[in-house]
């Protein structure tokens, strides 16, 4: 049943928690069956509730677990150990034959339950822990060991002159966000402060191709340099920027944002190349994740009502396009999606305005994926959409909706699976040597405003500074033996690094859900990287 708007946020919240805990108990039962695999399953809910779900609403989540056959518990008793609690129900569990071994002791249970290591810290300490680490990744970016593996890929003939053009390029204003969204590949982000002026690099990206996407943290603050490049850059036709929705407050926050963009798009003389904008917008289960204060009060972190009046602000207009950016999660598996979760709400919110859906035009992936909650299941997954909406007096407008894998990296780290849709079959597939049909390993620039260059495949592969080398930054992104290998998949790269880091590699693996993901986990580390750059030149690979 699609939601509406009159049903408050805590339906919504007690709706998608209910959701995501059978969801994670369906993907459990699969994993841990066998003798006691109730109890056990009634161990992880007990945990998952008191992570996930705030103190006053853990009963109301938890009575999904009766509509999915389990038994009703009498007393969930969150703030005792487990022990204590298998004692204070063991009775209970007996008559219902959950118990298997009448003789079988809480102390035991426990022992098995542990034996398992989930939640063996807390989400606060796993994202510390993350944040220290990525901090000295990010720290490591264009220093001693960056720089020896470029003095490497510079003293590499060129085989052929060097074409320095891209499909598309990024720019990087800044790399802060004032959210903490679940899903975020990064805790950590380095400040960009004291920064040159941004001028020479849009002049180096106009030279270099007609995409441009702005990017990075919040670039809510550095809309001024988009308008400047939507001016001023003659060879750009396609301006794009991705934005988390926060700046509209109000309807007419939101009008003003277009109205900036078709002002800067009127500045272009017409001896520019005709020039287009797409204003896309992060709205997924994360960006617009209900939360609850330590009070339990509830609020969306960007509420789906932003979403809803940029969507209107860019209504029937053809030189901006509103498009949404999504993170697939199981409702990707069928219409639901368009129902039910952030969709739903969002839609809802459009026709409490008046916006009503004309149709909706979907594509599946063109691969099946494994259903998250499912181990081994394959089916297609909506990724693509084009939504039409008529408004007020008959105004119309098409909005495009993309949707993508999460990788656990970052925060990421701390969702359990069940949580997102992930290619763990097509990573096994890859790693047996019959890779499937895979999107490619992304090798076009993204250049910070401090001058930093790397990939849209790996945002920690640096290429060098621009300011302090000019052209030849460029020029690397073509006979880098690292970034061929990657482009390329070649499995070699997990062999060296195996060499490399042998407990690391062991971790990676364990953990991994996708090619990319390994990919960019073994090249994460500044030495990492020029070990593996040493590698591939001694053993000839990579550079053909």
């Amino acid at each position: 049943m699609a939601v509406t708007p009159s049903q408050d946020l805590l339906t919504h919240y007690v709706q998608w928690h209910r959701r995501r805990l059978a969801e994670a108990l369906r993907r459990f039962r699969c994993e841990h069956s066998g003798r006691d695999a109730m109890v056990l399953a009634f161990l992880f809910a007990r945990h998952w509730l008191v992570r996930e779900v705030h103190p006053r609403y853990r009963t109301q989540v938890a009575a999904v677990m009766e509509s999915s056959g389990y038994p009703v518990l009498m007393d969930w008793a969150f703030d005792v150990s487990d022990a204590d609690w298998i004692d204070q129900i063991g009775h209970q569990l007996a008559a219902m034959d959950l118990l298997t071994d009448g003789e079988r002791t809480a102390r035991d249970m426990g022992a098995v339950w542990r034996g398992l290591g989930l939640f063996a810290t807390t989400t606060r300490d796993a994202v510390r822990h993350g944040g220290r680490v990525e901090k000295k990744v990010m720290e490591e970016l264009g220093g001693p060991q960056d720089r020896r593996r470029m003095a490497l890929v510079d003293a590499l003939e060129e085989r052929d002159a060097p074409v320095l053009s891209w499909d598309k390029m990024a720019f990087i204003p800044r790399m802060a966000c004032p959210q903490s969204c679940r899903h975020c590949m990064f805790i950590w982000r380095p400040p960009l402060k004291n920064l040159p002026d941004y001028k020479p690099l849009f002049a180096t990206i106009n030279r270099q191709t007609t995409n441009l996407l702005f990017t990075g943290g919040d670039v809510t603050k550095d809309l001024d340099l988009f308008y400047d490049a939507i001016a001023t850059m003659d060879r750009v036709e396609t301006f794009a920027i991705l934005l988390n929705g926060q700046l509209a407050r109000s309807q007419g926050e939101a009008d003003a944002l277009f109205v900036r963009l078709h002002h800067a798009l009127g500045q272009r003389p017409s001896s520019f190349a005709g020039a287009r904008v797409v204003v896309q917008i992060s709205c997924d289960e994360y960006h617009q994740e209900i939360l609850a204060n330590r009070h339990g009060a509830l609020a969306e972190r960007i509420p789906v009502a932003h979403c809803a009046r940029l969507i209107i602000a860019g209504a029937g207009s053809s030189q901006c396009q509103v498009a949404l950016v999504h993170k697939q999660n199981s409702l990707n598996f069928s219409t639901q999606l368009f129902q039910k979760g952030v969709m739903g709400r969002l839609l809802a919110e459009l026709k409490s305005r008046n916006w009503n859906v004309d149709g909706i035009q979907w594509h599946t992936s063109p691969r099946p994926k494994e259903h998250p909650s499912q181990p081994g299941s394959r089916h297609g997954v909506i990724c693509e959409a084009m939504i039409a909406l008529v408004g007020p007096g008959s105004s119309a407008t098409m909005v495009h909706f993309v949707s993508s894998c999460i990788e656990p990296q970052g925060r990421a780290e701390t969702l359990d699976r069940s949580e997102y849709v992930h290619e763990k079959l097509v990573l096994q597939e890859w790693l047996a040597g019959y890779p499937s049909r895979m999107d490619p390993f992304d090798r076009d620039p993204m250049v910070w405003r401090n001058g930093h260059v790397t990939v849209f495949g790996a945002i920690h592969l640096w290429m060098g500074n621009y300011f302090e080398e000019g052209m030849r930054v460029f020029s690397r992104l073509q006979k880098d033996p690292l970034l061929r290998a990657l482009q390329n998949f070649d499995l070699a790269l997990i062999g060296a690094y195996r060499a490399y880091d042998p407990e690391r590699h062991r971790q990676i693996m364990q953990t991994a859900v996708s090619p990319h993901g390994v990919l960019h986990a073994i090249t994460r580390e500044a030495e990492a990287r020029l070990f593996l750059t040493q590698w591939l030149l001694e053993h000839g690979a990579g550079c053909s």
